[in-house]
């Protein structure tokens, strides 16, 4: 079994990313098959890599939170998490009204939806993507 590297520096502070369940469900988002940079080092924690930085991402108590392990940790390393998960300020998606949405339009998606609340898609690099096919 592969262990993550140890990192033994002070740890920064967890960051509130959003509402856990319908916004954002780590295990269903960051194990469903679109992303192969996370692993999950804990029952709620995950760690994986955004741009040039480290990250966790854990589910606790009803929210989802974050923060940076290593590398870039500035402002901008955090507008680039929240961007990933579609969760930044200015480009946040209601995952709950587009699936409202959706399930109005399709009655098959309306069936299934309730069984992956909290799926989103990932705002990953072009060439992760690329290179993860």
């Amino acid at each position: 079994m592969h262990r993550p590297a140890r990192i033994d520096s002070a740890r920064p502070a967890w960051r509130r990313l959003c509402a856990a369940g319908p916004e954002l469900a780590c295990e269903l988002t960051l194990a469903c098959g679109q992303a192969f940079r996370w692993r999950r080092i804990a029952s709620n924690e995950w760690w994986g890599v955004i741009g040039r930085s480290g990250v966790a991402v854990r589910e606790h108590k009803g929210t989802v939170e974050y923060r940076i392990l290593a590398g870039d940790s500035g402002i901008e390393a955090h507008d680039r998490v929240r961007d990933y998960f579609h969760l930044g300020a200015e480009r946040s998606i209601a995952l709950e009204n587009l699936y409202t949405g959706w399930a109005d339009g399709d009655s098959h998606f309306g069936e299934v939806a309730n069984c992956f609340p909290g799926v989103r898609v990932l705002r990953q690099e072009p060439v992760e993507v690329r290179l993860s096919c």
